[in-house]
């Protein structure tokens, strides 16, 4: 995970006054702005899992922009309160949280994630799945106002959240839009078919074991030791020059090169690891059959772990797989 919110907590002396969403049950003609105390919980459920998917584009149609999608929980804007009794409050109206409603809630324990998306390569469009999860605690609690009236609330409160990147589809921007005025690219996309001189490599896969065609991923967990990759080929000359680098955000961490060794034609199976974790951030593999370009892709390692001591220059073709 990128940026990882810090943890903290702030309800162990305090009370925290925050505006809280609200509404009636039933309708009701406006009163005036009032305050109300949530001063005690009556009931508590489990957490229930609460997800919902977005569609995020990431485009590098002659300008390439930068996106990121980000989650957000744990906060007093995260909860939700409604009067089971009717009657309507003012819009200014205003909840104090009382300290041990909100050290049994977590309020303040601000948890959130926040992911950088990776950009496609000139002239090309990515389509992120993403699928953003939800702990979410609900129940009642009892509500005074300034005048000392008591209500029964309900509330729910969005406790926690994850971000998962389930998918991503690349398509051009020519023939996709056509305000951009782009040439179609020099370089053809990864994930797809790469022709050039004959030198063909398809079904780029990553994983977090070995890959099966259903457990490919673009995203990995902050840390993460070992990453599976593999990659269909064709057509590499015995004794073609090859060279496969991997890079972080631009900097290069691993060369391999050699002189093709292997079969023409078949799947390479490989692995990207460190023994102390992975750095977090975006991981580009590359790979050169005769100072052709044949592949490149990218997957994200998520978090904020900067552990960095790179590889240099290894004379071999394979690397190994355990």
């Amino acid at each position: 995970m990128t940026n990882l919110y810090s943890r903290h907590y702030l309800f162990l002396f305090m009370i925290l006054i925050a505006s809280v969403a609200f509404s009636s049950c039933n309708g009701g003609n406006s009163a005036v702005d009032e305050t109300w105390s949530l001063v005690k919980l009556v009931t508590v459920g489990d957490p229930i899992e609460n997800s919902s998917t977005e569609f995020v584009e990431v485009k590098n149609c002659g300008i390439p922009i930068e996106k990121t999608t980000d989650c957000s929980a744990g906060t007093s804007n995260d909860l939700n309160v409604t009067f089971t009794s009717g009657g309507a409050l003012g819009a200014g109206s205003q909840f104090i949280i009382e300290g041990s409603v909100g050290t049994t809630l977590g309020i303040g324990q601000q948890s959130g994630q926040s992911i950088k998306l990776p950009i496609p390569l000139d002239g090309y469009i990515y389509t992120y799945t993403i699928e953003k999860v939800y702990q979410v605690v609900t129940g009642e609690a009892l509500a005074r106002s300034g005048d000392g009236d008591e209500q029964i609330v309900t509330f729910n409160f969005h406790a926690s959240c994850s971000i998962d990147v389930i998918d991503r589809v690349q398509t051009s921007c020519f023939g996709i839009d056509p305000t951009a005025n782009v040439e179609p690219p020099v370089q053809p996309p990864p994930q797809q078919t790469v022709t050039n001189n004959d030198y063909r490599v398809s079904s780029f896969q990553a994983c977090i074991v070995f890959c099966n065609g259903q457990n490919a991923s673009i995203s990995f967990p902050e840390q993460i030791k070992k990453i599976f990759v593999q990659f269909n080929y064709e057509n590499f000359p015995s004794g073609a020059k090859y060279v496969r680098t991997w890079s972080l955000n631009g900097m290069e961490w691993i060369r391999y090169t050699c002189n093709w060794d292997g079969p023409t034609t078949g799947t390479e199976v490989l692995t990207l690891k460190e023994p102390q974790g992975l750095r977090s951030g975006t991981w580009e593999i590359m790979v050169y059959v005769n100072d052709v370009v044949v592949l490149r892709d990218q997957i994200t390692v998520n978090g904020n772990y900067n552990y960095w001591d790179p590889a240099g220059t290894i004379n071999a073709c394979h690397g190994t797989v355990d």
